[in-house]
């Protein structure tokens, strides 16, 4: 068995802007022992390994042939997920994935099974869920502080992605509702439980965009989804996400929960000092205390650290690749949703 005084050997596959948040936030963390990183740019690997004292490693193979290696942490481009998991999971890795899990549901749950048969931990961001204040809005639910609850209102309003990125185009491509619609539908699963069914709505409101150096592109995908989802356990949330509100509006990307004797309201799902502001029913909002002392940010070693307590502890992990798969399998009925016009069951479980 592992001793807790064991550092946790890691490897980081992808060394881009995001690879360098990561290796930032868990450098110098002592639970961790950052081995090294590979990149298909080999001069980018360099650059980060140099910053971090440690290996440049030639390949994902060479990764995976090393014994100190207990995670790998995927950080590549979501079209290649299902792919480095596959090989990191296949070789008896544990495995910390950026979003998502995949793109299709069947491939989703076929790299949780993998992982189940190969006995090792799949965890899959985001890890918004695990902030303090979204764990205090679970508690609160859980304890019944606004009653029953039966409808939530959540926005992902993410504004203009050409106004700030220098290449915005995949993000059209891909569109809002599998970019940021993951994180929302993350949270209210955790909160909620699974979903059973959805209705939806989806539209190009904007579907010229211009660039930062005036260069216009048009993108593919829905720029802006309504979508209605139904819990198995009865809740209905009605989900609104889109490149073109910005999320400094009023509405922004905020939850709203309402039940039985009143409503409990969340400002900003993804960071974890978001206000909670709670009131009786037909009452004015009044602002609650946080219990702990919430950091003012996300910190980008929260999901790697999460699966490397559960590692060390020999507890489950609360970002499951179940889950993951379950809100790809959301994302895709979604899809079905808007295509055929009429509801759409969501079968998986978690």
């Amino acid at each position: 068995m592992r001793s807790v005084m064991d550092p946790v050997g890691i490897a980081v596959v992808g060394c881009g802007n995001i690879g360098m948040q990561y290796l930032e936030s868990l450098h110098g963390q002592p639970l961790v022992n950052i081995l090294g990183m590979t990149d298909p740019l080999p001069e980018r690997a360099a650059h980060a390994a140099k910053a971090y004292g440690c290996r440049v490693y030639q390949s994902l193979t060479e990764i995976l042939e090393d014994p100190q290696v207990d995670i790998v942490v995927n950080l590549t481009p979501a079209a290649v997920h299902p792919e480095i998991i596959r090989q990191c999971v296949g070789a008896g890795k544990h495995v910390y994935s950026e979003k998502p899990l995949a793109f299709q549901f069947d491939e989703a749950n076929e790299l949780v099974k993998l992982a189940e048969k190969q006995q090792v931990i799949l965890a899959v961001s985001p890890f918004l869920h695990l902030g303090t204040a979204q764990q205090e809005m679970k508690q609160m639910i859980r304890d019944g502080a606004i009653g029953s609850v039966r409808v939530v209102y959540a926005e992902a309003n993410h504004g203009r992605i050409e106004s700030w990125h220098p290449n915005p185009e995949a993000f059209y491509d891909v569109g809002p509702l599998i970019d940021v619609g993951v994180y929302p539908i993350t949270l209210l699963t955790d909160w909620f439980g699974a979903v059973h069914r959805v209705w939806a709505y989806g539209s190009q409101i904007a579907p010229v965009r211009v660039r930062k150096d005036g260069i216009s592109f048009r993108g593919t995908a829905w720029d802006f989804v309504v979508v209605i989802l139904e819990f198995a356990e009865g809740v209905i949330a009605r989900l609104t996400v889109n490149f073109y509100v910005g999320s400094r509006t009023k509405q922004g990307e905020m939850v709203e929960c309402h039940g039985d004797r009143g409503s409990l309201y969340l400002s900003y799902w993804l960071l974890p000092d978001a206000k909670i502001e709670a009131a009786d029913f037909e009452e004015p909002y009044q602002t609650i205390a946080h219990r702990g002392e919430p950091v003012p940010s996300f910190e980008w070693d929260s999901g790697v650290m999460e699966l490397t307590e559960a590692i060390v502890m020999g507890r489950p992990c609360r970002m499951s690749a179940g889950q993951a798969a379950h809100v790809v399998d959301v994302i895709n009925a979604t899809e079905r949703a808007v295509t055929q016009g009429t509801g759409v069951a969501v079968d998986s479980r978690f």
